[in-house]
C-alpha cells in the first residue's frame, strides 16, 4: 500500500513567520500545529518539511520544540507529494486567465486583505 505524502512549508505553516526579519530571527511554532501534525500522522500520512532555510536549522528548531516525531524528512528541494500545504500557494485550475487574476490579488494569510 502507497503511503500518501504532504508536503509541509516550514515558515508560516508550521512557525508564526510574518515576513522576512532576518536569517537569526527564530519564530514560535503556530498555534495548533502540534495536533495537526499528530493528526496527520495517525490518518498515515508522511509528512515532509519543505523550505528555503538551511535544512540543518530546520532540524534544529523541530527538535527545540519536540516536533521531530512527527516528520518524516525535512527538505529544500521540492518533493514528490501528494498535496503541498505552503503559505503562498495557489492551485491552478486549468484556466491561464483565472492564474493571472489569482495571482494579481494574492495575498498570504498573514498579511491584511486589502
Amino acid at each position: 500500500m502507497k503511503v500518501p505524502t504532504i508536503a509541509v512549508d516550514f515558515d508560516g505553516v508550521i512557525n508564526t513567520y510574518a515576513g522576512w526579519e532576518g536569517a537569526d530571527k527564530e519564530y514560535a511554532p503556530r498555534e495548533g500545529v502540534y495536533a495537526f501534525l499528530g493528526a496527520l500522522q495517525v490518518s498515515g500520512w508522511k509528512i515532509i518539511i519543505h523550505t528555503c532555510r538551511p535544512r540543518l536549522d530546520v532540524r534544529r528548531w523541530l527538535k527545540k520544540h519536540e516536533l521531530t516525531t512527527y516528520i518524516h524528512s525535512v527538505t529544500n528541494t521540492k518533493p514528490i507529494a501528494t498535496i503541498y500545504l505552503d503559505d503562498r500557494g495557489l492551485q491552478f485550475t486549468g484556466d491561464f486567465k483565472q492564474a493571472l487574476y489569482d495571482i494579481a490579488n494574492f495575498t498570504v494569510h498573514w498579511k491584511e486583505k486589502p
